[in-house]
């Protein structure tokens, strides 16, 4: 019998919880699924199923084979797959999540370009601030902002997200921009922020830890890692406030021929 093909049977009733339904999806007979099973169990030498007349569970070894199963099966699939892809233009369906906030303002800008690309994937995009487990509700791939990504996950680094200290304008029309060091010793501040760093945060793609990446994952890969590379947009608007900023506080100098030759250099400040 043909263990690999086993191991799919395998997989679909753990999958269906039953090996009617099973059957049914993979358009073989009940008995058929069962005779696939049992020649696994007689394989391993162990019960790998729990069976009763309303439901089918997996024993403990059975839980420790199926995930293993569960990862032979998906290499083996995704190699053939690579190797059919090697001359193929990527395609297919692709389920991503990112946090709301960056998913609005910088992802999905860049996710429209792909797809303008790359005509032939389609892509899900989720935006949500919970936490998701990529395996368990099958997704291909995250976007993750945070300081160190999981353990269990790949995680290829898009751009810096530098934290910085903000305040209103109407705010600091009113009382000014705090001076941290002249205004801690003068008793007008008290120290919140600890050091003057803020720190920064990577913006990762992350993905489970599967050898064998398919096409389209990798091409979008490789397209936000060239997207994000270099200087990011949320970087460019903080240079550019930072710029305009400075230019209107900063003095303008030009100089002058006096009446007696001499250079004079006259200094004005921006209202």
């Amino acid at each position: 019998m043909d263990t690999m093909q086993s191991l799919k049977v395998f997989l679909a009733v753990v999958a269906d919880k039953s090996f009617s339904a099973a059957a049914e999806r993979l358009e073989l007979s009940r008995a058929v699924v069962s005779k696939h099973v049992k020649y696994l169990e007689e394989q391993v030498g162990t019960r790998l199923l729990e069976r009763t007349t309303r439901s089918v569970a997996l024993t403990e070894s059975g839980r420790a084979f199926y995930e293993r199963a569960q990862r032979a099966v998906g290499e083996l699939e995704e190699a053939m797959l690579e190797a059919g892809q090697a001359t193929v233009a990527p395609r297919g369906k692709l389920r991503m999540t990112c946090s709301v906030s960056f998913g609005v303002l910088h992802l999905s800008s860049a996710i429209s370009a792909f797809l303008d690309r790359y005509p032939s994937i389609s892509i899900h995009l989720d935006l949500s601030d919970r936490f998701v487990d990529l395996s368990e509700e099958g997704f291909d791939l995250a976007i993750r902002i945070a300081a160190v990504p999981q353990n269990s996950l790949i995680a290829r680094k898009l751009a810096a997200a530098h934290l910085v200290v903000c305040g209103s304008p109407d705010y600091l029309a009113q009382y000014g921009t705090p001076r941290l060091g002249e205004d801690l010793k003068a008793g007008r501040l008290m120290q919140v922020l600890g050091e003057y760093d803020a720190g920064e945060l990577g913006i990762y793609a992350v993905y489970t830890n599967r050898k064998f990446l398919p096409a389209k994952v990798r091409t979008l890969l490789d397209f936000l890692i060239d997207r994000f590379h270099g200087v990011a947009p949320w970087e460019q608007a903080s240079s550019a406030v930072a710029s305009k900023r400075t230019q209107t506080t900063s003095p303008t100098t030009r100089s002058r021929q006096s009446a007696g030759g001499r250079q004079e250099k006259l200094t004005a400040k921006s209202p």
